[in-house]
């Protein structure tokens, strides 16, 4: 019984944070990885500053991406979810993954130490509204 009651206080006790990303030297925690699939602002509107705007003026681009933080905060087995909404056009994809992997990560920790991270993220890029 003591046992059970312990358990509980030994994984709260544990901090746990999730991985970050630095963009123009600020550092930004993933949204995704704390709640439910959101948009990771900081993030889309880097890689769109970022894309070659004559190629995608007046398009706009959801990615839902599936993606790994290993442990030195380099990313691993990054995968695009939902590629059949770019049936055609995974140029842009290949722009943005190249974006991605030029990024700066910071690992997720639990209890001080780092640990490799699975998760899912959104980017959007919209070029609709931009003149």
């Amino acid at each position: 019984m003591l046992a059970m009651l312990l358990v509980p206080l030994f994984v709260h006790g544990q901090h746990v944070q999730g991985p970050c990303y630095v963009v123009d030297g600020k550092t930004y925690a993933f949204v995704s990885s704390t709640n439910e699939l959101g948009i990771e602002k900081e993030l889309s509107e880097h890689i769109a500053q970022n894309l070659p705007m004559i190629l995608y003026d007046g398009t706009s681009f959801r990615f839902v991406v599936s993606a790994t933080i290993g442990k030195r905060g380099r990313l691993k087995q990054l995968s695009l979810v939902n590629k059949k909404s770019f049936k055609g056009n995974m140029w842009v994809w290949k722009d943005v993954k190249k974006m991605l992997n030029a990024v700066q990560f910071k690992p997720a920790s639990y209890g001080g130490k780092p640990i490799s991270y699975s998760f899912v993220f959104q980017i959007k890029v919209d070029f609709t509204t931009w003149r």
